[in-house]
C-alpha cells in the first residue's frame, strides 16, 4: 500500500471517528472544521500530535511506509500541507468539489510516473454510542396533555362499609368513602447544542436531523431515570423516592410504599440455614405475596442487570433455578412466574438498597407530557453557529401505592 493510500486511510478513520462522537458536534462544534482531515502538520505541542516539528512527523510517516528519509525539505512540507487541504475539501464536499489543482495535489508523493490518487469510500453509517434508557414510561400509565401545567387525579382510598341487617331493623349510616387528590406537575427539560452553518450546509449527512434525533433520545433517557429516582424538584418524582415503610396495605398511609426486608443487609439471606448452597428465595416469595391478587395478573419484577445477574443463579430448596428464560425471542424472562423488566436506574444490591420492585406499574405510576418536542433553530444570536434549542415538558407520579412493592436489602 502506497504512502498516499495509507494517509488517506488514516484521514478517513479520523473523520469517521469525529462524526461518530457527537460530543464534538454538541460541545466542541467550533473546533470541528479544524479537526476534520488534520494530520498534525502545524508546529507546536497543540498540533494534535506528539511532533512539535512537522518534519519529524513526515519522517515518521515515511519510516512507517518502509521508505525512511534522512532530510525533509520545505518543498515536501508544503506538499503535505496542500494535500491536507485538498483531502479536507473532499471529505466535506465529495469528489465533485475537487478542482484540477486539488486532484493533482492528491497525487503528490506517488512513485515517479505513477501519477495516481486513491479517494476513500465514505460510509453513510454513523456509529452511535448506546446509552441506557429505562422503560418505565412504556410500563406506566400514560396521559398526553394539550394544555395546563399539571394533572389532577382523584383517588378513592377508602373501603365502603356495610352491615348485615334484619328485615325490620333500623339502618344506620355507613362510612368508608375517602377521596384524595393527586397532583402531577409538568416539568421542563431542554437542550441547546450548536453546529456551524458551514457544517450544516456542506456535510454529506443531514447533521441537523441527526442532532434532533439525539436530543429526543437524551430527553427519553433523562425522563426514564427521573421516573425511577427523580426527587420531584424541577423533574418528575420517581417511585423510589416516595416514603417506604414495612406496614401493610390495611394500615399504611396512602402514598407510601411497602417494602419487604431480605433479613440480611446488602444481600439475600439463606432459604434454609441447614443447607448452605440453597439461596434465599423466601424474601422474593414474600415480596410476591405481599401484592394483592387483583394486581398479580399484570405484575412484573423491575431490577438492574447486575441484580438480575445475581437472581439468575438462585435456586430454591429443591435445587431448581427460579429464573426461566423464554424460548421465543423477544419475550421477557420469568421469575417465579412473572416477567422481568431490566431497569438500569434501579440501584445495585447494597446495604439497605431498594434494588427490586414488583407490581403492576400501569396501576402504580402515571406519566404525563406535552405530546411533542419543540425545536427552534437559531442562526442569528451566535454566528457562525446555529443553535438547536429544544424543550419538552413531562411529569410523573405515584398514583396507587398498593400496586407496587419494594424489596429492601436490609436486616429489617
Amino acid at each position: 500500500m502506497s504512502k498516499i493510500e495509507e494517509l488517506l486511510q488514516e484521514q478517513k478513520q479520523s473523520y469517521d471517528s469525529l462524526k461518530s462522537g457527537y460530543e464534538f458536534l454538541i460541545n466542541r462544534s467550533d473546533e470541528l472544521e479544524a479537526k476534520i482531515g488534520r494530520i498534525g502538520l502545524n508546529a507546536g505541542p497543540a498540533a494534535n500530535g506528539p511532533y512539535a516539528d512537522p518534519r519529524d512527523e513526515i519522517k515518521a510517516f515515511y519510516k512507517m511506509l518502509g521508505k525512511p528519509v534522512a532530510n525533509v525539505d520545505s518543498t515536501l512540507v508544503d506538499q503535505f500541507k496542500h494535500y491536507d487541504r485538498a483531502l479536507n475539501q473532499y471529505l466535506v464536499g465529495g469528489e465533485s468539489a475537487l478542482t484540477t489543482d486539488m486532484r493533482n495535489t492528491l497525487s503528490v508523493g506517488s512513485d515517479p510516473g505513477g501519477g495516481y490518487y486513491v479517494l476513500p469510500t465514505r460510509s453513510s453509517r454513523i456509529i452511535e454510542k448506546i446509552f441506557e434508557t429505562d422503560p418505565i414510561r412504556a410500563e406506566a400509565d400514560y396521559m398526553g396533555m394539550t394544555s395546563g401545567d399539571s394533572l389532577e387525579l382523584l383517588a378513592d382510598t377508602g373501603e365502603a362499609e356495610s352491615e348485615w341487617v334484619g328485615e325490620t331493623e333500623t339502618r344506620a349510616d355507613t362510612g368508608g368513602i375517602e377521596v384524595k387528590k393527586i397532583d402531577i406537575p409538568l416539568h421542563e427539560i431542554y437542550a441547546q447544542p450548536k453546529a456551524t452553518q458551514k457544517l450544516l450546509d456542506t456535510a454529506g449527512e443531514n447533521v441537523g436531523q441527526i442532532i434532533e434525533t439525539r436530543i429526543a433520545k437524551a430527553f427519553a433517557r433523562k425522563g426514564g431515570q427521573a421516573f425511577v429516582s427523580g426527587n420531584g424538584v424541577t423533574r418528575p418524582k420517581g417511585f423510589l423516592t416516595y416514603t417506604a415503610v414495612t406496614t401493610t396495605d390495611d394500615t399504611r398511609a396512602f402514598g407510601q410504599l411497602q417494602y419487604i426486608a431480605t433479613g440480611t443487609s446488602g444481600s439475600f439471606g439463606k432459604f434454609n440455614t441447614t443447607t448452605a448452597s440453597a439461596d434465599d428465595v423466601g424474601s422474593l416469595v414474600d415480596l410476591q405475596t405481599s401484592l394483592k391478587s387483583e394486581y398479580l395478573a399484570n405484575a412484573k419484577f423491575y431490577m438492574a442487570r447486575s441484580t438480575a445477574g445475581t437472581v439468575r443463579k438462585m435456586r430454591d430448596e429443591n435445587g431448581n433455578l427460579i429464573w426461566q428464560n423464554q424460548l421465543q425471542a423477544g419475550q421477557p424472562a420469568l421469575l417465579l412466574g412473572h416477567p422481568v423488566v431490566l431497569c438500569e436506574t434501579m440501584p445495585a444490591i447494597g446495604a439497605d438498597s431498594l434494588s427490586i420492585a414488583f407490581g403492576d406499574m400501569r396501576q402504580a405510576y402515571t406519566v404525563i407530557d406535552m405530546p411533542s418536542i419543540r425545536i427552534l433553530r437559531d442562526p442569528f444570536t451566535s454566528k457562525p453557529y446555529v443553535k438547536f434549542y429544544a424543550y419538552y415538558r413531562m411529569g410523573g407520579g405515584l398514583t396507587n401505592s398498593d400496586a407496587l412493592k419494594l424489596l429492601k436489602f436490609s436486616a429489617s
